[in-house]
């Protein structure tokens, strides 16, 4: 089985539709050509990415292996963003995406599914260990932050194991990316659990082009936040931290 069920927290949020994800995906283009632009670099970075890096916690294939079984099986996941991607696929755009695949695999045994999901699904995938996806995961993204973008703080005073599991599962996402970023891809990274990785991966690839979008909804009725913090795109959703992601600096 996988480790957590698949509707959690997040799936509580409501879902945007294919043509909300294909706008906000079109306005982080938008964003980060201008910043080229404000850079002076060369016209044939304002060209259409080589290819768009997709990174999620929200995967492509569901990954599970039944109780008993000695496989495991894969089944393609359903949500605005997928759609999205694979609207981008169809119009010419290579994609791939960098995802924990759902569920704990035996080192023995991640070989033969990274080759899987990277020849059928366009998927490396990011293998997360069962203590790092509780602490990581359900712990600290579900406990702590998806509260706290509610303004529901919780109490961990004195976890500070939590948000070591959350950098280290951050961390474990750079390296994949490390391995599939060339010069002229475009990164996306979507939504909360992977808040570091933006600054992380700007840190290895200083020109690399980011976006990141926070699916998460805060309480406010401010509908989307969009702006540019250290080179990186941000697009937000009904989030009262705006006027914070305002004044911060950008370069």
């Amino acid at each position: 089985m996988s480790d957590f069920d698949e509707r959690d927290a997040s799936d509580d949020e409501p879902e945007l539709n294919e043509e909300e994800v294909l706008e906000q995906l079109q306005e982080l283009h938008r964003q980060l050509a201008e910043r080229q632009k404000d850079e002076e670099v060369t016209p044939s970075l304002l060209e259409p990415p080589k290819k768009l890096i997709i990174c999620a916690t929200r995967r492509p294939v569901r990954l599970e292996k039944p109780f008993g079984e000695a496989s495991f099986q894969y089944e393609e996941s359903k949500s605005g963003l997928t759609s999205a991607v694979a609207a981008l696929q169809n119009d010419g755009v290579e994609c791939r995406w960098v995802a924990w695949p759902g569920c704990a695999v035996e080192k023995t045994s991640q070989e033969g599914v990274r080759q899987r999901l990277e020849d059928d699904f366009n998927c490396r995938p990011v293998f997360l260990e069962r203590d790092l996806v509780e602490a990581f995961y359900a712990r600290f993204c579900h406990g702590v932050l998806w509260p706290l973008f509610h303004s529901l703080p919780t109490d961990v005073t004195g976890r500070t194991d939590l948000y070591e599991a959350y950098v280290q599962a951050n961390q474990k996402y750079l390296e994949a990316v490390a391995l599939e970023y060339q010069e002229g891809d475009v990164v996306l990274v979507h939504d909360y659990e992977l808040m570091l990785l933006p600054a992380m991966i700007r840190g290895r690839f200083p020109d690399a082009p980011v976006g990141f979008f926070c699916h998460c909804p805060c309480d406010n009725s401010v509908l989307y936040t969009r702006g540019r913090v250290d080179g990186v795109a941000l697009s937000a959703r009904r989030c009262r931290a705006k006027r914070e992601f305002m004044k911060a600096p950008s370069t």
